[in-house]
């Protein structure tokens, strides 16, 4: 209760002791005022409280949302890998000819059907393979008469462009990419054909 309160009470308390003595009216006393304190303070102590209640429901939200993306782009990553994958193996995956097909050793002149078929579409060879040495792709990446590409032919010991090279130098580093890669990434066309005809062991 308040002080003002105390104070009413006490008034009404002295006025009845001081009523004559037979008196049979008795003074009315004002009931409680119950003074309810709705000072700044109070109010700006309820509004941080309901602030901060907002705010933990509002971070709460932003996390589960973070975490649903989170989990949707981790799903999609995955499916990207899975279809990355899928491509990569449909790239470099060849069919392999029939058993009875295939070279049991390549032919001495492999380098030579392989240069022919790649630089000048010659799959015949009858009449002595075609060999351009200064070959270029449509596309302009893959160069010289193994068609390789600048970084690759780097990486077999050249300068990077194989063409203006003789022919004994260009054939020197397709026999040595092929013992030391896979044919069918580096020739994925002409090296099936190379296979078929028995000319490579595969």
């Amino acid at each position: 209760m308040s002080r003002r309160f105390g104070a009413l009470a006490l008034a009404s308390l002295l006025a009845a002791c001081a009523a004559p003595a037979g008196s049979t009216e008795v003074e009315a006393i004002a009931p409680p005022v119950v003074a309810v304190d709705y000072s700044p303070a109070f109010d700006a102590v309820r509004h941080a409280e309901a602030a901060a209640y907002l705010a933990d429901l509002e971070a709460a939200r932003i996390a589960a949302e973070a975490a649903a993306q989170a989990a949707r782009e981790a799903q999609e990553a995955a499916v990207t890998a899975e279809r990355a994958r899928k491509a990569q193996q449909a790239r470099t995956a060849v069919e392999r000819p029939p058993a009875s097909a295939v070279a049991v050793h390549d032919r001495g002149d492999w380098p030579e059907a392989l240069a022919g078929c790649e630089s000048a579409g010659d799959t015949d060879g009858r009449d002595g393979y075609r060999i351009n040495l200064n070959a270029t792709s449509d596309s302009g990446k893959y160069l010289g008469a193994g068609q390789f590409s600048e970084p690759t032919h780097l990486s077999a010991g050249g300068d990077g462009d194989p063409r203006g090279e003789t022919w004994g130098e260009q054939r020197a580093t397709i026999v040595s990419w092929r013992a030391a890669s896979n044919p069918y990434r580096q020739w994925p066309t002409c090296w099936p054909i190379l296979v078929r005809q028995g000319i490579v062991a595969g």
